[in-house]
């Protein structure tokens, strides 16, 4: 995932003059373009100790395996599969080692070249799903801008490398990049949501409520999110008051939300408030007709509560009454066959609804699909 027109304006060679014949030989073979020639003599060079300290030669070798990595020609790519981290490395050395910056200028621009293409080259492992291999091109590109002659800070690198941490399941270094982009204002409200899943998931949960909290303060836009991921938090840790809460807050500034009327109906009905729980569900419904869940809880709320009246029945008024209630469960139960799938607990509530009122072809359509089960 190499860029178009990667730096060979980088191979332009000051005319200056090196004492070391190796430094000479480096450049002369890189002027030439011999690809091979220049590898093999900057590979040799720094196994001969005269050279280990000499800048200009971990200059070279910088310049040599820079233009390998970006080289069009397939072959030439070929003489290395980590050229861009040696290139890294070399101009590295040539920072520490060039005491009076002769190859300042040019380190430099090649380091901020490569932190490029370490964030291109991250983003093709990230997608190849190799994400410890992304998430150490990432943090190499943030170490060269962090040089104190760059220092530049780039949020996508910093984005990308909280992306690629998560993946490998570095939740505490994910949430520090989340953290640094939060302090950065970049990302608007979807930093501050995944942040606080990521500390919900890493067992933090004070700070990923707090998190949730500054969110709704800054995003009153987001609100609906946030309500929805602070509703989640605490349904995951059950906490069914704080539930209810928040919940309730999230009504008043969206009133016509189907899903908040069925979590504050649910909730109601955990907390053994059935007739609350039915009014709340008929509201899911009033707004969404087809809702799925409401549809659901409230048929077996009218369900269970006729089959406890048909039990307790001492005569035949008690048994209509029931056999009424019966009726109120099954428009509701219908719909959730007929726009969902047919479950088989539904299904034997339905035969026993039309069992008990004689609807003879609805039974016998419901033990065709019992049989074929």
């Amino acid at each position: 995932m190499k860029s178009i027109g990667l730096i060979f304006l980088l191979f332009v060679i000051d005319n200056l003059v090196f004492s070391q014949i190796a430094a000479n030989d480096l450049a002369k073979a890189l002027n030439e373009g011999n690809a091979i020639k220049a590898k093999d003599l900057a590979d040799k060079a720094i196994q001969e100790s005269k050279n280990v300290n000499d800048p200009a030669i971990w200059y070279y070798r910088g310049q040599i395996y820079l233009a390998i990595f970006g080289s069009p020609d397939r072959k030439i790519q070929a003489l290395s599969d980590n050229a861009l981290e040696l290139s890294y490395q070399a101009f590295l050395k040539t920072l520490d080692l060039d005491k009076n910056k002769t190859f300042n200028k040019e380190t430099i621009a090649a380091l901020k070249s490569i932190a490029t293409q370490f964030n291109y080259e991250g983003v093709h492992f990230f997608n190849q799903k190799k994400y410890d291999k992304s998430l150490e091109y990432f943090e190499n590109a943030l170490k060269i801008n962090k040089l104190p002659a760059i220092n530049k800070i780039d949020t996508i690198i910093i984005y990308n490398a909280a992306l690629a941490a998560e993946k490998t399941n570095k939740i505490a270094l994910s949430i520090q990049y989340y953290e640094i982009l939060k302090q950065l204002k970049f990302g608007g409200a979807n930093i501050y949501i995944e942040l606080a899943k990521l500390y919900q998931k890493n067992q933090q949960h004070i700070d990923a409520e707090n998190t949730l909290k500054q969110g709704l303060v800054l995003f009153p836009e987001e609100s609906l999110n946030f309500y929805s991921e602070l509703i989640n938090h605490f349904l995951q840790q059950n906490k069914i008051n704080e539930v209810l809460t928040y919940t309730e807050q999230a009504l008043k500034a969206h009133p016509n939300n189907p899903s908040l009327y069925f979590i504050k109906a649910s909730i109601l009905e955990q907390k053994g408030n059935e007739i609350e729980a039915e009014k709340w569900y008929l509201k899911t419904l009033n707004l969404n007709p087809n809702y799925q869940d409401a549809l659901y809880n409230l048929g077996a709320i009218y369900y269970n509560r006729a089959t406890s009246l048909i039990k307790k029945a001492m005569n035949k008024t008690e048994q209509n009454q029931a056999i009424e209630i019966y009726k109120q469960a099954q428009p509701y139960l219908e719909t959730y066959i007929n726009e969902y799938q047919k479950d088989e607990i539904v299904l034997k509530m339905l035969k026993t609804i039309y069992t008990l009122t004689n609807q003879t072809e609805k039974l016998n359509q419901i033990n065709i699909w019992l049989q074929s089960r």
